[in-house]
């Protein structure tokens, strides 16, 4: 079930948000630097296709002249994921920058009884779609730009430029 698939995603975006920092703190120590880095993210479900190695390969073989856009080999069992899904969570994820979770509540319309991040129902307005797209938002990304809270005096609704993830 999707509320199921939610339960698995979020436990697993929970154990990232935990093990990254001690990632994080063992290069800084091995390397001398002071890198800091945080994570958005978005979450949708559906259909989507794949395109093996040669596939990708083949669609950087179209330069003029017959000649190859790629500098060399790719990287062996390379497997690109495209569909409008893909899309969806690449811009959801643009939203929930620099550090909260955005969820298509159309993929997912039932939150987890123990949904540990205390997410909000809510709308994006996003490029590409004509109306509000209805979401989970978390409390961190609440008061950015095009997020509408359902329920609640609206935030100003703003069009978001196309960035992913």
């Amino acid at each position: 079930s999707p509320t199921r698939t939610l339960s698995q995603i979020l436990v697993l975006i929970r154990a990232f948000q935990a093990y990254i920092p001690f990632l994080v703190d063992n290069y800084n120590a091995k390397y001398g630097t002071d890198l800091f880095l945080r994570y958005g993210w978005g979450v949708s479900m559906g259909p989507v296709q794949t395109l093996g190695q040669q596939q990708v390969k083949d669609l950087f073989d179209i330069a003029p002249g017959g000649a190859s856009l790629l500098d060399g080999s790719l990287p062996e069992g390379l497997t690109e994921f495209i569909g409008s899904c893909v899309v969806r969570a690449s811009r959801l994820c643009g939203f929930a920058r620099p550090e909260g979770i955005v969820i298509d509540a159309e993929a997912f319309p039932e939150l987890p009884a123990a949904e540990p991040f205390a997410l909000r129902n809510a709308q994006v307005q996003m490029k590409g779609f004509s109306a509000p797209l209805p979401v989970w938002a978390s409390p961190s990304i609440l008061a950015q730009d095009g997020l509408i809270l359902n329920g609640e005096l609206p935030i100003p609704a703003v069009r978001h430029a196309n960035i992913t993830c």
